[in-house]
């Protein structure tokens, strides 16, 4: 797939990256402790939210090991699955 296509998929890893680091700052520092339960909720929720949207980066692009895995067996197997 040509780059000028992916950049909605990079856009989205990116973003999913910067709630990750912007949930664990809420939950490690005095923020925490001046929102107080809402700062946990807050903090969560930014983590939960940047893990799904940096969840391409686990489907669209697999270890090469998983994909040596998928061709010995589609070698041995005869197809892919």
């Amino acid at each position: 797939m040509p780059a000028s296509k992916l950049w909605p998929f990079h856009l989205l890893i990116v973003s999913g990256l910067a709630l990750i680091v912007i949930g664990h700052t809420i939950l490690t520092t005095q923020w925490l402790h001046e929102l107080g339960p809402k700062g946990l909720v807050v903090g969560a929720s930014c983590i939960a939210l940047g893990l799904t949207c940096s969840l391409p980066t686990k489907i669209y692009y697999p270890p090469k090991s998983i994909l040596l895995f998928y061709s010995c067996a589609a070698s041995i197997k005869g197809d892919m699955f």
